[in-house]
């Protein structure tokens, strides 16, 4: 089978897999790494690595990075007295892409032709492990340093990792470490910020300061990239879209970017007609905001329950495998769902059916 109808064959053969499951997935985290050896003199040996790795995971490889690329956003989020940093690195579409065999993709681009991420990798194994590995290496990329602008918070409190597939069917995954998730800090100082082991997952990384999700087509806040394909693409272009510490927003400037990183027109979330790559009207595709119960959907990201069947977008239910509504967990808590069972996410003691919910990390006893 050539490379570009095996590519294809893998896609399609991962989005039957994943159905309608939700886009946007929490993986359990393994390691973190901010290393900045020369701060303030020589951004070039700035180095990020971040992993994650869930045995018995139900997350699901969603979307083709090869035809359509993927972002891959890193958050250092600070402790009282430190400065959190943030940025969003991207992997085009194309030959640096390739399958491992049905089970995930693998990204390589060791001359840093397209930016300072060196190789990336996601999968699940046949065992049922899904993994992520990321390595950025400042050295690489083209023009001016720095190539790398997140350095450790000194001193930080947690990190984060989203990585999302662009195009239609495309997964978001995101890993937390340290906070509300655990792990073990083994350096924390202004050269290096490291933790491994998080105890939980924990959920994704919040927005975090003065960063709020919106219409891309509003100035306002910062955003997330994570918030939408169509920010993270902007944000990617222009840093200052998504600037996590208050210095940025997502302006008229960040509004104009939107048609040539996204190649979307900016009246079409607002103007009442179903056009561009819109679902329904002015929601879904990958600029507008996901669509309401009942409204017409593509897939699962289309819509805000996360559930997308036969065109529809559905109301959230207690039995449909994602995590909507009031649910604390997959399909359990939050009052109109049965209680959660040990070891899953809860919000207080009447959401597990041990009565038992330790608020950090919010998890049931």
């Amino acid at each position: 089978m050539g490379k570009l109808s095996r590519s294809i064959a893998l896609g399609v053969a991962l989005l039957a897999v994943a159905g309608t499951a939700r886009a946007s997935q929490v993986v359990l985290g393994k390691i973190f790494l901010v290393k900045d050896p020369s701060p303030g003199t020589d951004p070039s040996k700035r180095k990020l690595s971040c992993q994650a790795n869930e045995p018995g995971s139900n997350d699901m490889v969603m979307g083709d990075p090869v035809t359509n690329g993927a972002t891959v956003e890193v958050i250092a989020t600070a402790a009282a007295g430190g400065t959190s940093s943030d940025q969003v690195f991207s992997m085009p579409g194309g030959p640096n892409w390739k399958p491992i065999s049905t089970i995930g993709f693998k990204y390589k681009d060791s001359t840093g032709l397209n930016g300072p991420v060196k190789s990336a990798q996601i999968k699940k194994t046949p065992g049922g492990t899904f993994q992520i590995k990321l390595q950025i290496k400042g050295l690489l990329g083209p023009g001016a340093q720095p190539h790398i602008t997140v350095t450790p918070p000194n001193p930080g409190a947690e990190g984060g990792m989203f990585l999302t597939i662009l195009g239609a069917g495309g997964g978001t995954y995101c890993v937390r470490y340290g906070g509300t998730a655990g792990g073990n800090i083994g350096g924390n100082n202004a050269k290096v910020f490291k933790i491994s082991k998080p105890f939980v997952e924990a959920g994704c990384p919040t927005c975090g300061g003065t960063r709020m999700c919106h219409d891309v087509c509003t100035a306002g806040a910062p955003q997330c990239p994570f918030c939408s394909d169509c920010a993270a693409l902007v944000c990617g272009q222009d840093p200052t879209c998504c600037d996590p510490n208050g210095a940025g927003s997502w302006d008229t400037t960040c509004v104009s970017e939107v048609a040539s990183a996204c190649n979307e027109a900016c009246s079409s979330c607002s103007d009442g007609m179903k056009n561009g790559n819109e679902t329904d009207v002015d929601c879904g595709g990958d600029v507008c905001f996901p669509c309401a119960d009942l409204k017409m959907c593509l897939v699962a990201a289309d819509c805000t329950s996360g559930v997308c069947t036969t065109g529809i977008c559905q109301p959230p239910t207690c039995l449909d495998g994602v995590k909507n509504g009031a649910e604390t967990d997959v399909d359990c808590g939050g009052g109109t769902c049965p209680t959660c069972g040990t070891g899953q996410m809860c919000s207080v003691n009447a959401d597990c059916t041990s009565n038992d919910c330790t608020t950090t990390p919010g998890t049931c006893q």
